[in-house]
């Protein structure tokens, strides 16, 4: 987190730091590559619930997913064509 702002991480950061603490960010991380029951396999959870609880997906990978998706495909074309119906036509 700090590299992504620019800034060197603090040694007193680390000192209490426990394998466990980087299991919510990992779980988010593999995320991107298996689905969710893959997902629980690999991180030794025995059930979607459990798993659910220290993944925390990412705002934007979510709207990207879902614009990717045939529903958001048809979103973005009804919103092209409700703004073409809604743009004033030349010499009118």
């Amino acid at each position: 987190m700090c590299w992504h702002y620019g800034r060197r991480p603090s040694a007193a950061y680390f000192r209490d730091l426990r394998f466990h603490d980087l299991r919510h960010e990992g779980t988010s991380q593999i995320a991107t590559v298996f689905e969710i029951h893959e997902q629980a396999k690999v991180n030794g959870n025995v059930d979607t619930r459990m798993l659910l609880r220290y993944f925390h997906p990412h705002g934007r990978e979510l709207a990207q997913k879902l614009a990717r998706s045939p529903l958001g495909r048809r979103q973005q074309d009804q919103l092209r064509r409700a703004r073409e119906e809604a743009a004033p036509t030349p010499g009118s």
